[in-house]
């Protein structure tokens, strides 16, 4: 099947910026706007030559190597700069044709373990540690980007962090969470972390893999500088799942492990979560909810629900009145559908439909009982679908979610995501906005044109809950060329957009960074 109009987002590898360029901007950007940096990461990388002459393509979206991108609007008008970050990685695989990637190992030498590889064998003990000066030449790390303790990080799925410098967007020598404590250890973690701005902190958690194929997930936090020192909240030990994200009430971080699970021997061997990932529904999905005191009581209560799989929360918090935890996210019913839906060829091709993603709720009840009860009780957990492709007006893929910072942690009433509007859609084709009250869906959708995640910005000043602005970076497929669109996020009428004169490859998350300090980092 031939590539469609969306493949140029996924093809090649995308032109670099290091000196800042002047984009072309229609429309008015608000004045208020001024002074703000979109940083957004995700895959810049997904076709090479060897150095052999022979051509080498990554084989997943989630493989592409990062490429970090800025716009900064400045003076009324918009500039772009992007940095490819890892030059040394892209030589070794020039040089080996071996990658070692999160879907498997491609390339030309079989059985050599990848990066990923040797940090599972370095998890449990049976390689050393390595500390190469080059701070390109290790892991591909570039799913989310935002602070921890006032610095800037690139953060994926591994325990490995990558320091940016922000005035060159150039990486720094990489670390892990093991830095600022050593018993944040273990091979995994997650690219979105959450951050709490009241508390002046940034939560998460790494997963220690155990030789009889459990995990011990030690969940922590790490507070701005002056504002205490890294803490251990829990650990918990629980199936090994691939755990993207979790939910965070004003109290309590609720870890939720879906039954994704990752077989420890295949990890081991082929050092790719992908590779090892294990859909087992019999096993149904536990919420473990944990105290986000430091010293406080740690693991409290686990509730547990019907098997399902979730990329990525919405938001979460408690109900005093009903005595009760309520979280949001977009959820999967089907826990493998999306790791073959989302390999390149399939993807640039649109061969399979994009995966059905709903905007569901569940609901801990009676959590003081539950408490009471003890964390080795399980009690049910109940769903209420928000949002789906069988609601009036639903779409069938809601994804990417991003609210208003402000209403994180409490009732709110709007999740803003990348949507295919159905399963014909050959990729993420408009921007949603979801009343999670009433259920009703409004689009911004242009035809040919595949959006990524809308970022919310909101208003100084303003009130109401959306009102403020929706940034997304854009694929203009017919024009073969990307932008960065700036919506209005009450009426979801376009403001301006700022033309690049190249496409930009199709990313995974992004924040906006003020000049006081503020952002809209929420993970």
């Amino acid at each position: 099947m031939a590539d469609g109009p969306h493949a140029a987002g996924l093809t090649g590898k995308c032109v670099e910026a290091l000196q800042p360029l002047d984009l072309a901007v229609t429309g008015a950007l608000p004045p208020w706007l001024d002074g703000i940096r979109l940083l957004r990461n995700g895959p810049g990388t997904f076709d090479l030559q060897l150095d052999s002459g022979e051509a080498f393509t990554v084989p997943h979206w989630f493989d592409g190597l990062t490429q970090l991108h800025e716009f900064s609007v400045e003076g009324g008008g918009v500039r772009y700069r992007s940095r490819h970050l890892y030059p040394a990685l892209e030589a070794h695989i020039r040089k080996h044709g071996v990658y070692g990637t999160f879907s498997g190992c491609p390339g030309r030498k079989k059985g050599v373990l990848g990066a990923l590889a040797l940090q599972v064998r370095r998890a449990l003990g049976l390689a050393p540690a390595l500390a190469p000066k080059d701070p390109t030449a290790r892991m591909n790390i570039g799913v989310t980007i935002g602070s921890i303790c006032e610095k800037l990080y690139s953060k994926s799925d591994v325990n490995a962090l990558a320091e940016i410098d922000p005035a060159t967007l150039a990486p720094l020598p990489q670390t892990s969470y093991a830095a600022f404590d050593k018993r944040f250890k273990g091979f995994l973690s997650a690219a979105h972390g959450q951050r709490d701005e009241a508390a002046g902190t940034y939560y998460n958690y790494t997963m220690d893999l155990t030789a009889t194929g459990h995990a011990i997930y030690h969940v922590f936090g790490i507070p701005d500088a002056g504002r205490g020192t890294p803490h251990l909240l829990a650990s918990v030990r629980a199936e090994p799942a691939y755990v993207h994200s979790f939910a965070q009430t004003r109290r309590y971080i609720v870890l939720i492990v879906w039954p994704l699970l990752l077989g420890l021997p295949s990890l081991a061997l082929h050092g790719a979560p992908g590779a090892a990932l294990d859909w087992r529904p019999e096993r149904g999905t536990r919420f473990y909810v944990i105290d986000k005191e430091p010293g406080g009581a740690g693991h409290v209560a686990t509730f547990k629900s019907e098997p399902f799989f979730c990329f990525h929360t919405i938001n979460a918090w408690e109900d005093e009145a009903a005595g009760a935890l309520h979280i949001d996210l977009a959820g999967h019913d089907d826990g493998m559908g999306w790791f073959e839906q989302f390999s390149l060829p399939r993807l640039r091709s649109a061969a399979t439909p994009p995966p059905r993603v709903d905007i569901r709720r569940y609901t801990l009840p009676a959590l003081a009982a539950a408490v009471a009860a003890g964390p080795r009780s399980e009690q049910p957990a109940s769903r209420t679908t928000l949002a789906s492709s069988d609601t009036p007006g639903g779409v069938w893929t809601y994804e990417l979610p991003r609210i208003n910072k402000a209403h994180a942690m409490q009732p709110y009433r709007f999740v803003y995501t990348a949507a295919a509007t159905s399963a014909g859609a050959p990729f993420f084709d408009a921007i949603a906005k979801t009343d999670v009250g009433t259920g009703s869906t409004q689009l911004w959708r242009t035809r040919g044109h595949f959006p990524g995640e809308p970022v919310f910005v909101a208003r100084p000043g303003g009130t109401a809950e959306d009102d403020g602005l929706l940034l997304s970076v854009v694929l203009a497929g017919p024009e073969q060329h990307s932008y960065l669109l700036l919506l209005d996020a009450a009426s979801l009428q376009e403001v301006a957009r700022a033309m690049l004169p190249h496409t930009i490859g199709f990313g995974f998350h992004g924040n906006v960074f003020q000049r006081d300090g503020a952002t809209t980092d929420l993970a």
